[in-house]
């Protein structure tokens, strides 16, 4: 008993005994301090602010993590104070990311929690211990992309939709390219349907820079179709009606495209791999990496990195010229 209250048992998140006396010897030399009762998410603004005021972040990036952490305020427990939080938790969290998201994905959602907790460990000194650096990880794959859905695959999410507006993510997606931001964000003035492609500018809530480029991507006919029927549509091409709140993103189809993708057989697809099945099929299909780069708003660089490893060899072409030379 501590002046009359006693306190509550504090995990020492270790099984080792020897480890376990050490962490407790530390704890009681140094109390813990006062524990959160309005749960995480003011932490996790705090943190934020802290690196946009120190400029380790930019706004774009700031939001986007800010995103990933509150994905993990959202899986933990509600109200959960900082000093409680576990490495079982977090490996809980790892593990869940990694069944439904790419390993890259859930461990760059780790890293951004790793992040949050050095700040709350060694800036606002309200943990003693990083619970996120004991967690057991799967090995990161490398920079090459290496799942992407089949032509049969991509058409069969796309035919078998029945909600419009998810047909729309699912068009701007697979045969655009476009990033999941790029769609909700969406402004009629980009489609230029007499003229075939996509024109995207910079707007008020979608701004480009130097590495996520304004580009221009020719429109296929499949989606000029779907287009003339979808219609343009005012101030959003998707789901107009939802205004911009808090987060991130105006208005999030992750929910929806979960559920339409888990019924098709395929839980594995994301706006991610949308875009990089865009991009992988045209490369399987001899397009240049210049071309490629172009459309997605990337550098060649990142193009050839990602997806150069598709690309058909010498052989392949000169096979392939072959047999469409020979009759049958």
């Amino acid at each position: 008993m501590k002046t009359g209250v006693r306190p509550k048992p504090l995990s020492l998140q270790t099984t080792d005994l020897t480890e376990a006396i050490e962490r407790a010897e530390e704890d009681r030399a140094h109390p813990v301090i006062t524990a959160v009762t309005e749960g995480l998410r003011p932490e996790v603004a705090a943190h934020i602010a802290y690196k946009l005021a120190r400029k380790e972040y930019s706004r774009a990036t700031g939001s986007a993590k800010k995103y990933n952490l509150l994905r993990l305020v959202e899986f933990l427990p509600r109200g959960i104070a900082l000093p409680a939080v576990s490495t079982e938790q977090l490996q809980a969290f790892y593990d869940a990311s990694l069944k439904k998201t790419s390993g890259a994905t859930a461990h760059k959602r780790l890293m951004d929690a790793q992040a949050f907790f050095r700040w709350a460990k060694e800036v606002a000194k309200k943990v003693r211990r990083n619970p996120a650096d004991d967690v057991k990880t799967v090995p990161v794959p490398n920079g090459a992309r290496v799942r992407f859905c089949t032509v049969e695959e991509r058409d069969r999410l796309i035919n078998e939709c029945v909600r419009e507006d998810l047909k729309f993510v699912l068009m701007m997606g697979f045969h655009c390219g476009l990033r999941k931001q790029e769609i909700i964000q969406a402004v009629p003035f980009w489609f230029n349907l007499a003229g075939g492609h996509l024109d995207m500018r910079p707007t008020p809530t979608m701004p480009f820079n130097a590495i996520k480029r304004a580009r221009t991507v020719p429109l296929r006919a499949v989606v000029l179709e779907f287009l003339h029927g979808y219609k343009l549509r005012e101030p959003f091409m998707l789901r107009p009606d939802v205004e911009a709140g808090k987060d991130i993103y105006r208005y999030d189809f992750d929910v929806a495209l979960q559920k339409h993708v888990t019924a098709c057989g395929l839980p594995w697809v994301t706006a991610h791999v949308m875009r990089h099945t865009f991009a992988s099929l045209l490369v399987i299909q001899n397009t240049s990496i210049f071309k490629v780069a172009r459309w997605l708003g990337d550098s060649v660089k990142t193009a050839e990195k990602h997806y150069a490893h598709l690309a058909p060899s010498d052989e392949d072409i000169e096979e392939h010229a072959v047999r469409k030379r020979v009759p049958r």
